[in-house]
């Protein structure tokens, strides 16, 4: 990741990720930066239940 500029970041994808995402934009019907926000939020959900029990 690069530092955050305005309040964003910005995340590099390596190619078969940039690809994965482009297939999964045609079948769930939404951008790729919605699905990445979806799976940031996951991933913030999974870490913070992983540390309640820490």
């Amino acid at each position: 990741m690069t530092q955050p500029i305005g309040g964003t970041t910005t995340i590099r994808f390596q190619r078969p990720l940039l690809d994965q995402l482009n297939r999964s934009k045609v079948t769930l019907g939404m951008s790729r930066n919605a699905i990445v926000n979806e799976a940031v939020e996951f991933w913030l959900d999974s870490q913070a239940k992983t540390h309640e029990g820490a």
